[in-house]
């Protein structure tokens, strides 16, 4: 299946969809205008949002104090606030009394610190022979990073379990169109075993910045410095700082309006091409994470219904700002996660590792594969189509991120 796939994915590359002449990027005219465009303005409100502050470090340091003055989602004591009198005589926050003193006194620290937890590879009981493949010299390819196996969720464990902790809206109707019953919960199999492993990782440590990696057992690292070539990037600011997943393994094609700096792209929606032919950003095969960034990535998948694992986690970040009209301050959100890809894959595995033996199995083998590829279309084109339809329906209320904050009309005591 996989192998048809890849095939579908090549039948798709065309030269026409190139803009550097080289093909290593697809050109989307009709995707939003380039992610660069109103970036400042989105980081902006992360750096001054709840849940979002802590990575922001600076681009909060180059706000301008003004934009701290009237913020009520900024976590600062009540010493600093003015006050009111609110409803029923209740004392209330209200604007900073000296912003410039408090944006001196709240500084971030921005040393680039890159830590490096743990690589987890996700591993069914069964599939012996992956894990000791990919055990095999892993002492090469680790560079020193703890190695540990995460149990796969198998269909039938599954079936048992209450999917409902992370997706309310249940299975997308979709699932079993495309895949059959066995294929439906073997995706489903699949989300379980990242987004528990994602859970575990938060709970285990909740506050961590340090780096976790995560790999399907089918992953080989195509790169044997590919862990130099990361802490580069982070060091030479190529990844936002807002990055709450980093893709270093993956297949499909890449969107060149996708580019947020000469090394990374962001995975946005949607995640096929407009003809169905292509897919963007596919599989989970290797990507990092760190632990407060979590609660974001799960955010998400609870807005949606549960689907392919890699494209519930693309970036589908929401942000903005509500005025309060008790207080008069302003309340910034931030919603779902902030997921990029490095420009080039640095493991492989899934369908990019069957597209690359495809490739060196020559024409022949492309010629018999030819007839079932054109079935995979129509999957590839299903998939298109329901993904864009989940995405839509996400829904997120301005507050979703503010639930954690104190109502400002709570009882301060005194503001001394």
């Amino acid at each position: 299946m996989r192998a048809i796939i890849a095939l579908a994915l090549l039948a798709g590359a065309s030269a026409e969809g190139c803009v550097d002449g080289k093909c290593t990027c697809r050109d989307e005219p009709t995707q939003h205008t380039a992610v660069m465009e109103g970036f400042k303005a989105r980081e902006d409100i992360l750096a001054l949002s709840k849940n979002s502050q802590w990575k922001m470090r600076e681009t909060y340091n180059a706000l301008d104090a003004s934009q701290l003055k009237d913020c009520g989602s900024c976590e600062f004591e009540k010493k600093h606030f003015k006050k009111m009198e609110g409803k029923k005589g209740l004392q209330m926050r209200q604007s900073l009394a000296d912003p410039e003193k408090i944006k001196k006194e709240t500084k971030m620290d921005t040393t680039t610190n890159v830590e490096w937890k743990k690589i987890y590879y996700i591993n069914l009981d069964q599939s012996v022979d992956r894990k000791n493949k990919l055990m095999y010299h892993s002492d090469k390819w680790t560079n020193g990073i703890p190695l540990e196996r995460y149990p796969a969720f198998t269909r039938q464990r599954a079936k048992e379990f209450n999917i409902s902790h992370f997706t309310p809206k249940g299975i997308a109707g979709y699932m079993e169109e495309v895949w059959g019953d066995g294929g439906k919960w073997g995706t489903t199999a699949v989300f379980l075993s990242h987004v528990t492993l994602l859970e575990k990782i938060w709970k285990e440590d909740p506050n961590g910045e340090g780096l976790y990696v995560i790999l399907e057992d089918d992953a080989e690292v195509g790169d044997p410095d590919w862990k130099n070539k990361v802490e580069n990037m982070f060091r030479q600011k190529k990844v936002p700082e807002d990055w709450d997943m980093l893709k270093i393994g993956y297949w499909g094609a890449k969107r060149c309006q996708d580019y947020v700096s000469d090394e990374i792209l962001e995975a946005r929606a949607p995640g096929f091409s407009p003809d169905g032919k292509e897919a963007f950003y596919g599989g989970n095969v290797a990507y990092i994470v760190r632990p407060k960034s979590v609660p974001m990535i799960l955010e998400q998948l609870r807005g949606s219904e549960l689907y392919d694992v890699d494209g519930a986690t693309m970036s589908l970040h929401k942000e903005g700002t509500t005025a309060d009209e008790v207080d008069g301050l302003k309340y910034h959100w931030s919603w779902g996660a902030h997921t990029y890809v490095t420009k080039n894959p640095l493991v492989w595995g899934g369908l990019g590792k069957e597209t690359l033996r495809l490739k060196d199995a020559g024409h022949e083998k492309v010629a018999l594969l030819q007839s079932e590829a054109t079935k995979m279309s129509r999957i590839f084109n299903i998939k298109a189509d329901e993904h864009k339809k989940i995405q839509d329906r996400i829904v997120v209320d301005n507050y979703a991120s503010m639930a954690a904050m104190p109502p400002p009309w709570l009882e301060w005591g005194d503001f001394a």
